[in-house]
């Protein structure tokens, strides 16, 4: 069972750890990524949700990933992208412009780009 850290409304630790799919309080957020993959044409990646999945099963989306419990969203952006797409990532490739809050599904999710050759 995967573990995450919970945050509060500012992005700061909360010091409670969660499972995946637990109710939480409305002070309570999970932490996740959304990475945005493209190529020297400009070309996105996108990749299809499992059909299993419970949010936008089936639907393409760029890569989202929840942050385990101990890591940091730069590590969870790297061993997402290898376990999603065979992608192994250098951190010093990854760029970050930018936080936001989803409170519709309690995340604190950061963004990032990566270019890549492919």
């Amino acid at each position: 069972m995967e573990l995450f850290n919970l945050l509060d409304i500012k992005g700061n630790p909360t010091g409670v750890t969660s499972a995946k799919g637990t109710q939480l309080n409305n002070v309570q957020y999970y932490f996740g990524t959304h990475t945005y993959i493209y190529n020297l044409s400009l070309k996105f990646l996108i990749q299809q949700r499992a059909y299993s999945k419970t949010f936008l099963p089936g639907g393409w989306n760029v890569h989202l990933e929840h942050i385990i419990a101990g890591e940091t969203s730069v590590d969870c952006v790297c061993r997402g992208m290898q376990e999603e797409v065979g992608l192994l990532l250098d951190s010093v490739n990854i760029s970050y412009p930018n936080k936001f809050i989803g409170h519709e599904y309690i995340h604190i999710v950061d963004v990032y780009f990566i270019q890549t050759k492919l």
